[in-house]
């Protein structure tokens, strides 16, 4: 009769021995992002966040020694500037860009604004190209059927005419205006159908099939243990022993970690006050708030992977609740709305705080967006958030000069750990607000490369709207 192979320290130690020594190790590995974005296929999405009038920045503006967005500090401990901090709690979760300019819209409420997503305009034309939006929506249809290519919202007031001339950024590629979305009592109706309870839920992540098998895994552990156990000297007995505790306390830990919140769709509610009437800006807060909380369920319930938010209202939003004072007297100059504020209000302290309380509506709205997609916990382990790029712009720099000069841009979200965050990239040779109709394509930095850069990530190759003038940029 073959007599047993005998156990050594060694045949122990290869055997059993790993598997304990490298459990503990697993917990690590769940803990960093990197794992995670393994475990599971989510969709990448693009949001688009817009608003009119540019912002008060460096170089931009005809304050220049006023910088009120430009974040300062090293990258990864990034301080934001007051038009921004309502956003403190993601200040290095987004990307700051300074020094970007538009070369197809340069200066004008109609140029600058044709030009912002598409990078082209052509007098008495429009865009030559379709707008960013709708570039990546094509792409993705090409791939998969969802129920909305894009979802183009917008906030605006028809009391002065909806559909301003300056401000349609959205295009399609025979030129055509793209119309947005203005009632969120239509958009509900729309969209509320597919927001519904006890959707299928989405696939196991590898951590979650890990959770699940850690009892086989721990009980074979154990069974492992009690057969060779009786066949050990008194001292790897003893150390046995000690690993057996080890494993009983590393059961108790896996227990007590829990595993990510599944995305799930649920009906939207929307809170408007009473008396709201369509597109009235008023309302705009609460109407923003509603666009804002379909367009992050949207996008969890794959209803679309393409959003645009648009605050289109570039002449009088009202900012209720932020303290914005109109009309407001300057030098005996009575200013009735923002858009004359723009113009003429940063020349007086009085009036530059009233600006910046108008801009930070904005930033604001921005945060809530950020918020929502942050607490939506996907299958991969990364927020909805993280798994998204989220671009803000405006098609000024300065809205008191209207030129498309160091626009204000941001990107937050990671789209799936791709996209680096905590920076402030600054671009030199970017034209000034007198020089910019004048200047040559060839100088500084343009959108139309951050675009560029933007539709490869989403798998379109090649440069922005085809032209050379768009390089790529490094992130």
């Amino acid at each position: 009769m073959k007599k047993p192979h005998p156990l050594s320290r060694r045949n122990f130690l290869t055997g059993s021995g790993s598997l304990l020594f490298g459990l503990p190790l697993l917990d690590v590995a769940f803990n960093s992002r990197k794992a995670r974005a393994a475990d599971a296929t989510v969709p990448p999405r693009l949001v688009i966040f817009v608003h009119q009038e540019g912002t008060v920045i460096n170089g931009a503006s005809s304050t220049p020694d006023r910088n009120e967005w430009s974040p300062s500090g090293p990258d990864g401990n990034l301080v934001l500037q007051p038009v921004l901090q309502p956003m403190n709690a993601f200040a290095n979760r987004c990307s700051y860009f300074s020094g970007l300019w538009n070369a197809g819209g340069r200066i004008g409420h109609e140029p600058c604004a044709k030009a912002l997503l598409t990078g082209s305009y052509v007098p008495g034309t429009g865009p030559t190209n379709a707008s960013l939006d709708q570039i990546v929506a094509s792409h993705i249809a090409s791939q998969v059927s969802l129920q909305r290519r894009v979802l183009n919202l917008a906030l605006a007031d028809t009391d002065d005419g909806h559909f301003y001339t300056e401000t349609q950024i959205l295009w399609d590629a025979a030129g055509n205006i793209v119309a947005a979305e203005v009632n969120p009592f239509s958009v509900f109706n729309q969209l509320n159908p597919f927001f519904q309870s006890g959707s299928t839920p989405p696939p196991m992540t590898l951590r979650d099939r890990l959770r699940g098998r850690r009892g086989s895994i721990l009980d074979h552990v154990r069974q492992e243990i009690a057969a060779v156990r009786p066949r050990l000297p008194a001292e790897d007995r003893q150390r046995l022993d000690e690993h057996t505790a080890y494993i009983q306390q590393l059961e108790a830990e896996l227990a007590s970690i829990p595993g990510p919140t599944p995305a799930t769709c649920e009906p939207v509610s929307i809170n408007v006050p009473a008396g709201w009437t369509e597109n009235h800006d008023a309302f705009e807060p609460e109407a923003a708030d509603a666009m804002i909380d379909m367009a992050v369920m949207a996008l969890a319930c794959d209803v679309t992977r393409v959003v645009t938010i648009h605050f289109e209202n570039m002449q009088d939003p009202s900012f209720r609740g932020e303290g914005v004072i109109k009309p407001m007297t300057i030098n005996n100059v009575v200013m009735e709305g923002w858009h004359e504020m723009v113009h003429d209000a940063r020349h007086d302290e009085a009036g530059f705080q009233n600006l910046l309380r108008g801009f930070r509506f904005y930033t604001k709205k921005f945060t809530r967006l950020l918020e929502r997609m942050d607490a939506i916990m996907e299958p991969n382990g990364r927020s909805l958030l993280d798994n998204s790029l989220v671009l803000w712009v405006s098609e000024f720099g300065d809205g008191n000069i209207h030129h498309a000069a160091y626009q204000p841009t941001i990107l937050a979200g990671t789209l799936c750990g791709t996209i680096p965050q905590g920076r402030h990239r600054v671009f030199p040779n970017c034209p000034g607000p007198w020089s910019i109709e004048d200047a040559p394509i060839s100088q500084g930095t343009k959108m139309g490369q951050l675009y560029t850069t933007i539709q490869n990530r989403f798998g379109i190759a090649g440069n922005f709207a085809g032209r050379a003038e768009y390089p790529s940029l490094t992130l």
